[in-house]
Parts: structure tokens; sequence; C-alpha cells
């Protein structure tokens, strides 16, 4: 997986003073952010442009469809970025414990020694929790740090993971497939260029800018989906051989 979309959190590189507790804390990563306005972009393309664009009889099906897909991303993301991945032990300390101290490599080769964690100051519940760099704290089955969610991802909210990556695939999908027929439908009929076709449907773009909103949207609905596809799958394999990312 690439490095500029997850890190390992591997032990090293530096490191703050607090504990991330979720992925809204500050300061918002800009991935994050670019995140969200790519989801609003989708949904007003979505629900004011292309759904409108459609022929009446799909447009009921194709809002109810894609309505029920950003809910289901929405609630996931914020379940995967809300729920505290860290190792049982560390949440058992509660907020109070969210400082922590500088690592002293002359007195530790690792983060992680004989199943105690020396910045968290906690016994590992498990071998396969592991100390996040990026959050500063130990969570238990480490998949990986997201810079999407700016939080890490392991045990505890690995399925909300999954449910976000799953639901944004189906819903650049989905609209994928909208701008693609529109697309083609455009160039068997001309006539739907006209100014006088447009005005017929729900919509006040201009039919050009309408050719250039549908074209923008399939492109980076195309990439989206090809990028989560790709992760989706994955994770899927990663899942079946027993392992983590």
């Amino acid at each position: 997986m690439s490095s500029s979309c997850c890190s390992s959190g591997a032990e090293g590189g530096e490191r703050r003073k607090w504990r991330r507790l979720h992925g809204l804390q500050p300061p918002l990563h800009p991935q994050q952010v670019v995140g969200w306005v790519a989801l609003f972009v989708f949904g007003v393309a979505s629900f004011c442009v292309l759904v409108p664009s459609c022929a009446s009889v799909l447009r009921a099906p194709l809002s109810a469809i894609l309505a029920a897909l950003f809910v289901l991303h929405v609630v996931a993301h914020l379940a995967a970025l809300l729920l505290d991945p860290a190792d049982p032990e560390l949440r058992r300390l509660g907020p109070a414990s969210s400082a922590v101290p500088e690592f002293d490599r002359s007195r530790h080769a690792h983060v992680i020694e004989n199943g105690r964690c020396h910045l968290c100051n906690i016994e590992t519940s498990s071998p396969r929790t592991k100390h996040c760099s990026v959050c500063n704290k130990c969570v238990g089955r480490f998949d990986h740090h997201c810079k999407w969610l700016n939080h890490c991802v392991g045990g505890r909210n690995y399925a909300a993971f999954l449910v976000c990556v799953v639901s944004a695939v189906c819903a650049c999908t989905v609209i994928l497939g909208i701008c693609v027929s529109e697309l083609v439908l455009l160039h068997i009929d001309t006539t739907r260029l006209d100014p006088d076709w447009l005005p017929q449907r729900p919509t006040t773009l201009p039919p050009q800018i309408f050719l250039i909103v549908v074209s923008l949207v399939g492109a980076l609905a195309g990439v989206a989906a090809a990028l989560l596809l790709h992760l989706c799958l994955f994770h899927i394999y990663i899942s079946v051989l027993g392992i983590t990312t």
C-alpha cells in the first residue's frame, strides 16, 4: 500500500507529547480535509446535477440508493475516526493518560519490549499491539495509521473502516455509471445538448457546463473507485491470510 495513503505506525519518527484519542483532534490532516471536500462535491453533484438529469423513472431509485450509500459511508467514517482503537489496557487508564513522556533510546532499544510499552506504561494485551508514532499510543491489533481518517485503524474500528471503504466504492461506482451513461447518451443524441432540452429536466445548468461537470465528476469518481477498490481487495486478501497491513 502506498505510504502516501497510510503509514505503518512503526516506531520512530517525530513523537508528540500527547496522545490522539480520535481523528477529529487538531491538527487535521490535509488528506482528511480533501476527503471531506470530495464527499461534499460528490454529494452536491449527485443530487443537484446527475440524478435530476436522469430519466424520471430512475430518479427516485437512484436517489434512494445514493442517499443510503452516503449515509452509510458517513456513519462508518465517523465511527472509524471516533472509536478509539487503543489497547484495552490503555483505554482502561482513561483520558488522564493522554500525556506521553519522551522515549529514552539510551535505556530502551524499542518502544515495546517483552510485552511492555515504555511510553504508554502498560503491559500490552496482545503481541499484535503496536505503538503508533503518529497517534502516540498503543493500538490493539494494529493495522495501519490512516491519513484520510487522521487516526489509527485497529481491531476496535477495523470493521467500521471496511464499511467506510466498501460504501465509498459502491457510491463512486454508481456515480461513475450515471456519468458514463449521460456521456454516451449525449454522444448518441447530440440534441440533448440543445438549450431547449435541459430545461425539461430539473436542472439550471447550461448544456456545455453540464457536459463539463459530468465529465469532471465522472473522471474523479473513476479514479476514486479504482483506488478504493484496490484498497478494498487488498484488505480482503490480507483478512483471508489472517494478517494485518
